[in-house]
């Protein structure tokens, strides 16, 4: 999930893990991703949080 520390993306991404998926978040606020992959994996969920940059083509 792109942008999943914050805002919409952190809503979705608890209620993806939920259905039973394995969300990777992906964000420029790095620890935003980690902690919010933390909270999902808190939960039961498989989760992990790591850097992006979607403008930066060598992020992707």
């Amino acid at each position: 999930m792109t942008g999943g520390a914050s805002g919409i993306g952190l809503s979705i991404s608890p209620l993806m893990a939920k259905e039973s998926a394995k969300v990777v978040i992906a964000d420029f606020n790095e620890a935003g991703a980690k902690e919010a992959a933390e909270n999902i994996k808190k939960q039961g969920g498989e989760a992990a949080g790591v850097f992006l940059d979607a403008g930066q083509a060598d992020s992707i």
